[in-house]
């Protein structure tokens, strides 16, 4: 009797792994699908992107855009691909308005200008452009390069990103950097925070230096990030070739700087203070646009570029 229910248990239990199997088999196949309508989802949409690129370029003048193109791309002016980093947006955004004002007639369109940019667009990018409304699309091109810019800002502009921002420019450190790289990525990384001061580039300068470069800096008692920057790079130079460290400093002075102190028994001064020091009537000087007043990252110039103004005049 035992053996009898045991064979009529067994086609049971292969019955209900027959019936799994066939289960899964079908999960599967249908996941498999959707993979594949997703897939030919996206050709679709690069395909209607790029009929809709085409229709606007026989509407806006094919002959300057085409013209244009060849242009940028001789330029080597790389695309867009959705990198979601507020300071990879921005210098995409100023790169390009600045090679289209050289690239394309002086009296084309804004308009021509957003069509041409978008044409630069890839992967994240190209997918987001060509899923807006057809209207929205001519909306924006009509609206200006303003209006464009902003729309991508606001797409590619990770939230938060001030704070992040910030946050970064306060870790950076020399590491293997010479000082004149740290210093330069120390200005590239305070273009994306705002109202930061002279004095907070100083302090953040300063101790992030080597040790060694950092007390000696402190010795010299500096008020702004370019005092800090010239002992800083006398005292790399010492330290590589040797020679007098006061004689090197005097050497690099120009003679609008102030005077450093050199002494060599001199206390090295609070850290956590400078930022609370003024400036004295020594003003700032821009190393972008050369004028003196204010800093880089505040420079209006620059704001300007960024907002996609009217490019500068070459010297």
């Amino acid at each position: 009797m035992e053996s009898h229910e045991m064979e009529m248990n067994v086609p049971q239990e292969n019955a209900a792994w027959i019936e799994a199997a066939n289960q899964l088999h079908a999960r599967i196949a249908g996941q498999e699908m959707m993979m594949a309508q997703v897939q030919e989802a996206n050709r679709n949409l690069h395909e209607m992107m790029h009929v809709l690129l085409r229709q606007q370029t026989v509407a806006s003048g094919s002959g300057d855009n085409d013209r244009a193109m060849a242009a940028l791309i001789g330029r080597s002016l790389r695309k867009f691909d959705g990198q979601r980093d507020k300071l990879v947006v921005n210098e995409w955004l100023m790169r390009m308005k600045s090679d289209l004002d050289i690239c394309m007639p002086a009296d084309a369109l804004d308009s021509q200008k957003v069509i041409v940019a978008s044409r630069f667009f890839e992967r994240d990018a190209a997918l987001l452009w060509a899923a807006r409304p057809e209207e929205q699309r001519k909306g924006l091109a009509e609206a200006g390069w303003d209006a464009f810019a902003n729309f991508v800002r606001t797409a590619f502009e990770p939230p938060q990103a001030h704070l992040t921002a910030r946050t970064n420019l306060y870790q950076l450190k020399q590491g293997k950097m010479t000082v004149a790289e740290f210093e330069q990525n120390l200005r590239m990384t305070a273009l994306s925070v705002e109202d930061v001061t002279d004095a907070e580039l100083n302090t953040i300068f300063t101790l992030g230096l080597k040790e060694k470069l950092r007390i000696e800096v402190a010795r010299q008692d500096t008020r702004t990030l370019e005092e800090s920057l010239k002992v800083a790079l006398a005292a790399e130079q010492v330290a590589k070739f040797g020679g007098d460290m006061s004689q090197v400093i005097k050497n690099s002075s120009s003679t609008h700087s102030r005077a450093f102190s050199s002494h060599s028994g001199s206390a090295p001064m609070d850290l956590g203070a400078m930022d609370k020091r003024k400036s004295g009537k020594t003003k700032v000087k821009c190393y972008h646009c050369g004028e003196r007043g204010h800093i880089k990252p505040k420079c209006p110039k620059l704001k300007e570029r960024l907002a996609g103004g009217p490019p500068e005049p070459e010297n």
